[in-house]
């Protein structure tokens, strides 16, 4: 017995049914007997989920519901806890070299001079950096799937941060900008362009004020080749967002985060930390945005 049935059982006595079977016979069954006797047919998952359903909906919303939820502790889980063994802390021998060596050859080729500078300029150069020329329609379509795929997940999320990010944890939403549609862009006084800010708008910025820890959370929805240390332009982003000013000024720790999901949103393919300050993940970074302001001066 999984542990949704465990839970579902405790407290009351679980409701048996009679489902029909066709010329007039039935059988008497619980919600997990017919599941394990669907798990035993040929029957496709969805099929299964179909019958499940329609014969048991308060068990079956209930299960779906418990399953999102553990979906949702293991990515806060994951999100919080120690970043350690996590994607990200990989740095791809050559790849830094590489990077400098297009920018050489290229840079200058692929930037675009403009009277004030987003981080998004940054990392959009970065992207070209890696071969890749982005396609108008797909990053189009791909932000479209971010926000869709967040205001999908909304409600949970919002059960989920009460449970999970309360007080005791110390946890709080500061700042979310997936889900305005003309967010605020915060201004990045330390990296200037021409004399002027950057400005930036991420995602969601959480705040511990007991640790004085920053988590800045990035979603990427995309169906395109994972790397181990995430791709040049995901960690420009962060990067720059852990220059903002405001968490330069009270943040005492910035964990960089990005989550990876497919295309639909029903998937996380790859969650990716870094630590503002550690190991090579600043100075590479730094020395790309130099990098890339000596093309703009060009």
């Amino acid at each position: 017995m999984d542990h949704f049935i465990i839970e579902l059982s405790k407290g009351f006595r679980v409701p048996r049914k009679k489902i029909p079977l066709g010329l007039g016979d039935e059988i008497e069954t619980s919600y997990e007997e017919l599941k394990k006797r669907l798990a035993e047919t040929s029957a496709s998952a969805r099929d299964q989920e179909k019958v499940l359903e329609r014969y048991f909906p308060k068990e079956y919303a209930a299960e779906l519901e418990w399953k999102r939820g553990q979906r949702d502790k293991e990515r806060w889980a994951t999100m919080f806890g120690n970043p350690s063994n996590d994607g990200g802390q990989v740095r791809v021998r050559g790849a830094q070299a590489e990077l400098l060596r297009m920018a050489d050859r290229f840079g200058g080729d692929i930037a675009s001079p403009r009277t004030s500078y987003r981080v998004t300029d940054f990392s959009d150069w970065l992207y070209r950096l890696q071969g890749v020329y982005p396609d108008p329609f797909v990053k189009a379509l791909g932000a479209l799937s971010e926000k869709e795929v967040e205001k999908k997940r909304m409600e949970r999320r919002r059960r989920l941060m009460r449970l999970s990010l309360g007080a005791k944890d110390g946890w709080n939403l500061w700042y979310s900008g997936i889900e305005k549609e003309k967010p605020e862009a915060f201004e990045i006084s330390l990296l200037k362009v021409a004399g002027c800010a950057m400005r930036g708008v991420p995602d969601y910025v959480f705040y511990n004020e007991a640790s004085r820890t920053v988590v800045i959370l990035e979603i990427k929805c995309t169906d395109a080749k994972l790397r181990l240390d995430g791709w040049a332009n995901l960690r420009g982003q962060l990067w720059m967002y852990g220059h903002i000013d405001p968490i330069m000024n009270w943040g005492q720790r910035v964990v960089l985060a990005a989550e990876v999901w497919d295309r639909s949103g029903e998937t996380r393919r790859q969650t990716l930390r870094w630590i503002m300050g550690e190991g090579a993940f600043d100075a590479d970074n730094h020395e790309l945005f130099e990098k890339w302001c000596d093309c703009l001066a060009v």
